[in-house]
């Protein structure tokens, strides 16, 4: 009972905690545990799964160069590979089968072209590897020069058509070759490089030279990749370089 004028105190009711709620809990946590042990481990991707995603990055920049009309500079590339892999090769290739090879990538790039353009793309490609390689064929078959297999020494008799100066007031001159004695060359280089000593006077262009020379093959290269000086004198026709001895 309650009397007149005395305070009244509310209380809060008290909630009551049900008697299962701190079993709940630790069951909750085993079940985000268990659920975490159960889902797969992502594993890296392999070799497959890069091949297949280079291969749709290549299709996708394909596509996005031939929407710019951008394929046709690649054709330069591709030759210039045919021809490097020629040049590389460790035994001469084959022209007859590189050309049997060209003219079936040819016709399948004409009936590939819109029917299926990745395959017609791909034999078009491997039609210009094989057009260099016959281009690289082609051009060392039509310099044909003349390399001097040995060192000798010899008398030359040869006509300028080409100096330049070089140290110790020497000059160096292109020559044609006219004639060879004592001893006579069977294989006589039609070009060489020889280098007179001495501070003399420069013989004109088109003049007719004769000396006693040493004649040598020009040398390959130093070391593996370097330039190899042989490669760049058979192109220009030069088939031995030298000396004049006075």
């Amino acid at each position: 009972m309650v009397e007149a004028g005395s305070p009244v105190v509310r209380t809060k009711p008290s909630r009551g905690v049900p008697p299962d709620a701190l079993d709940l809990l630790p069951q909750a946590f085993n079940r985000r545990d268990a659920e975490s042990q159960d889902r797969p481990i992502s594993s890296p991707p392999g070799w497959r799964d890069r091949l297949r995603r280079g291969l749709a990055w290549a299709r996708t920049c394909l596509a996005e160069e031939s929407e710019y009309g951008h394929l046709f500079y690649w054709a330069p590339v591709a030759m210039g590979t045919g021809a490097v892999l020629w040049f590389s090769a460790e035994w001469t290739p084959s022209t007859l089968y590189i050309g049997f090879i060209f003219l079936l990538a040819s016709i399948a790039a004409r009936v590939w072209r819109y029917p299926r353009p990745a395959a017609g793309l791909t034999a078009t490609a491997l039609a210009l590897l094989c057009l260099g390689a016959l281009s690289a064929a082609w051009e060392t078959e039509r310099a044909g020069t003349i390399i001097l297999d040995v060192p000798v020494t010899t008398t030359v008799t040869a006509v300028v058509t080409g100096r330049e100066a070089v140290a110790g007031g020497r000059w160096r001159y292109v020559v044609e070759v006219v004639e060879t004695t004592k001893p006579s060359l069977k294989r006589m280089p039609k070009r060489a490089t020889l280098t007179a000593p001495g501070a003399s006077s420069p013989v004109a262009l088109g003049a007719t030279i004769r000396g006693r020379a040493r004649l040598l093959p020009p040398s390959g290269p130093a070391l593996v990749g370097l330039n190899d000086f042989a490669f760049d004198a058979y192109f220009v026709g030069s088939g031995a370089i030298g000396y004049f001895y006075g």
